[in-house]
């Protein structure tokens, strides 16, 4: 036991901590409590298999992907409980509640995330977009339309 919470019957607990941090949900495994559309879901924390994670492309290179909890702890603050970038346009959900609330992310700031998953270049796997001005690569076209109109960047290229 902690001397602070020897002396105090309470423990030490930092500033960012998560006040709602994952429970053991009925199969055991780990979940994540998570208010969907106003009921509380459960989403397994199991990590995917290392070949069947999905790729979510974004239209910006080393976009943020930070996610706060969805409660304020004990001190007043709402803590960063996730905080990953998209490497080079994409980022590679490692379980549920991650994919999840990547989907969230990408509808916030107005991207289909059905449009932006996986592998959708026409010629099939490995093939992508690459833009003419800042070289960004992405295999969905739809990404790859959102990025220039944004950056307003011109020509693509398919390779």
């Amino acid at each position: 036991m902690v001397a602070t919470e020897e002396r105090t019957g309470h423990a030490l607990v930092r500033g960012d901590a998560d006040p709602a941090p994952p429970v053991r949900g009925a199969g055991g495994d780990s979940v994540r409590v998570w208010e969907v559309d106003g009921a509380e879901v459960e989403f397994s924390l199991k990590p995917f298999a290392e070949d069947e994670r999905p790729a979510y492309w974004y239209i910006g290179m080393g976009a943020r992907l930070r996610v706060k909890s969805q409660r304020i702890n004990d001190f007043g603050i709402q803590p960063t409980i996730l905080n990953d970038s998209f490497v080079d346009g994409s980022f590679h959900p490692r379980n549920p509640w991650e994919e999840h609330v990547t989907r969230e992310f990408l509808r916030s700031n107005h991207v289909d995330p059905d449009k932006s998953r996986d592998e959708r270049h026409p010629e099939g796997p490995g093939h992508a977009w690459r833009c003419g001005t800042c070289m960004f690569r992405c295999p969905s076209f739809h990404v790859m339309k959102a990025h220039q109109l944004k950056s307003g960047h011109a020509n693509m290229l398919s390779e």
